[in-house]
């Protein structure tokens, strides 16, 4: 009895451990390629991919030369599965830091000055709604601009935590509403 009650204690303490991650996301929208990686203590990489968008598909070249491909259709069962996940896990996810770099630029002055306006003003409300989620955060976002190339870059970075419980909660809920959506 006492090895069960050990077991149950250790299983306990293992899912309310809390877990470090940090995500890089990268994207150049003129060129058609980014990456993403997602690591975990600051050091594991959990997941490491190349990003890029072909015609209804978002194509995840992973490191090891497979190639995932995502069908961007908003009633397609995998992305109402993520979507279902994120709902859960992004109101139990603690934010530590936020760095966004915005990159702009087109060859006519006006329209880079009116289009660079418009994404610090994108920039700031993001800015206020991570604020007003977590007030105690580290948050850092700048939009450049570039007035002799067509460019468009997007750079984040964030550092976040959540429990393996959480995680494991956040799994089962989009499993089961999955399955619950789908036997009606």
């Amino acid at each position: 009895m006492k090895w069960v009650l050990v077991i149950f204690l250790i299983f306990v303490i293992i899912l309310t451990v809390r877990l470090t991650f940090k995500m890089d996301f990268f994207f150049d929208i003129f060129n058609n390629n980014g990456y993403i990686i997602l690591k975990i203590f600051k050091f594991i990489t959990i997941f490491k991919a190349r990003i890029q968008f072909t015609y209804y598909y978002l194509s995840l070249y992973v490191s090891d030369k497979r190639t995932i491909k995502i069908k961007l259709d908003l009633d397609d069962k995998n992305l109402q599965f993520i979507n279902d996940l994120q709902l859960v896990l992004i109101a139990k996810t603690y934010l530590i830091n936020f760095d966004s770099k915005v990159e702009f630029g087109l060859e006519n002055a006006f329209h880079t000055v009116i289009a660079y306006g418009n994404l610090t003003l994108l920039n700031r409300f993001l800015f206020l709604k991570l604020l007003n989620r977590n007030e105690d955060a580290s948050i850092s976002m700048n939009v450049l601009h570039k007035f002799t190339e067509n460019t468009l870059k997007v750079n984040l970075q964030s550092k976040f935590i959540v429990s393996l419980f959480d995680l494991v909660w956040a799994f089962a809920y989009a499993v089961l509403n999955r399955r619950l959506i789908y036997n009606e």
